[in-house]
């Protein structure tokens, strides 16, 4: 049993050792694969409206696309400086206040979003033009959603934390 014993406490030793060298995160894994994914998600739907400019061969861009873009880029800005922030989750008011203004830019976007799909016919008068940019903005609309997914997972994250 010594024996048994004596081993036992040099595997403690040498886990104790381990992990003082290696970082452990005070966030659960599941939650960091779920930022991960949603991340994924957001690099998916831009490449979408990417794509979709390509195979419809779209030529022309409309003023809606580039401020819908404009702001797509803003909550990706955002969505970035959340993740750099989320290192201060147990003092987490300045990560409210981001995940209040992504909800926030979102909301706009999807106000962009019906905007634009209105007004696609004053800029395109081919109907398969008007059917492209209908499906290109879907794709933005997607985009926006998909930032607000990670706020949404982030604050996930500072409710079981805090």
């Amino acid at each position: 049993m010594h024996t048994y014993e004596h081993d036992a406490d040099t595997k403690k030793h040498e886990m104790t050792k381990a992990l003082a060298k290696a970082f452990v995160t005070p966030i659960d894994r599941e939650d960091l694969a779920v930022i991960s994914q949603n991340i994924d998600e957001v690099c998916d739907c831009i490449e979408e409206v990417l794509q979709r400019f390509y195979v419809d061969q779209i030529q022309i861009i409309t003023p809606e696309a580039i401020k819908f873009a404009e702001r797509i880029v803003s909550c990706c800005v955002l969505m970035r400086d959340m993740l750099v922030e989320l290192a201060n989750f147990k003092k987490p008011q300045k990560l409210h206040s981001m995940i209040i203004e992504l909800s926030h830019m979102e909301e706009i976007c999807d106000k962009l979003y019906l905007e634009a799909t209105l007004r696609v016919r004053e800029h395109c008068s081919d109907v398969l033009d008007i059917i492209s940019w209908r499906e290109i903005y879907d794709r933005m609309e997607s985009c926006a959603d998909a930032c607000e997914h990670v706020g949404d997972s982030i604050e996930m994250i500072v409710m079981k934390n805090t």
